[in-house]
């Protein structure tokens, strides 16, 4: 597999993209160019869910909602490495769990045989991943050097800059009154059960809009929720 432009050329066609509108577009266009047929890119932020970027059509969604990246070979292997790594989901080093085994299955029906993934350690436990994949074999033991592993690097500190830009930059969301109702107890020390009766609603109802506040503020708890809510100015405490 080689590399088909040089660094320069690809530093130069990423030089004017800026938003996630043209992410796919730059991802697309350098996974072509480098050799390879799909590409998914993960996000891990402290306190937030997985984000995922990836091929059009590559059907990745019960990958996350299963939570497979928690017991997946490939990305633990990227999270203790600095450089990009090559991998088969055929053929792995060494030993591994039946669900490591079934992770490798689950890829392999989706056409991801052979890869590069390519970690991105942002500040505290911030992890990001760009994994280029093809349903080619690649050499036995290639090496990520020279041009290639300089475009591979650049590639994968650029999305991960601009994704992190987008996030931050973001609008803040909007919460029902009943949502912030919810959050606005929870602040102040009550269960849901008690948000139920103080609002004369089930809890049940408390814990709904507790979620649905949760997925708007992009948290994994109902305290994360209360203290992003308050850090955008939207709960009042």
């Amino acid at each position: 597999m080689e590399m088909q432009s040089s660094v320069w050329e690809f530093y130069e066609s990423v030089g004017d993209i800026d938003t996630r509108r043209n992410m796919h577009g730059l991802l697309s266009r350098q996974t072509e160019e480098l050799g390879f047929e799909q590409y998914a890119f993960f996000s891990f932020q402290p306190g937030k869910r997985p984000e995922l970027i990836c091929s059009e059509g590559l059907p990745l969604g019960p990958y996350l909602t299963e939570r497979a990246f928690t017991v997946d070979p490939i990305l633990h292997r990227a999270e203790e490495n600095v450089t990009p790594i090559s991998w088969n989901t055929s053929r792995w080093d060494q030993p591994l769990r039946q669900q490591e085994h079934a992770v490798l299955s689950q890829l392999r029906d989706l056409a991801i045989e052979c890869g590069v993934s390519v970690p991105v350690h942002g500040p505290g436990l911030a992890f990001s991943v760009l994994c280029l994949s093809t349903r080619e074999r690649l050499r036995p033991n290639m090496r990520i050097n020279g041009e290639f592993e300089a475009a591979l690097l650049l590639l994968g500190a650029y999305i991960t800059s601009i994704n992190r830009e987008r996030t931050q930059l973001a609008e803040p969301p909007s919460l029902t009154m009943r949502q912030i109702e919810c959050l606005s107890w929870t602040a102040q020390g009550k269960t849901a059960w008690e948000i139920g009766r103080i609002l004369s609603i089930s809890e049940r109802t408390v814990r709904f809009h507790l979620g649905n506040a949760m997925t708007a503020l992009d948290v994994i708890s109902k305290h994360q929720a209360v203290l992003k809510a308050i850090a955008l100015g939207l709960l009042r405490y």
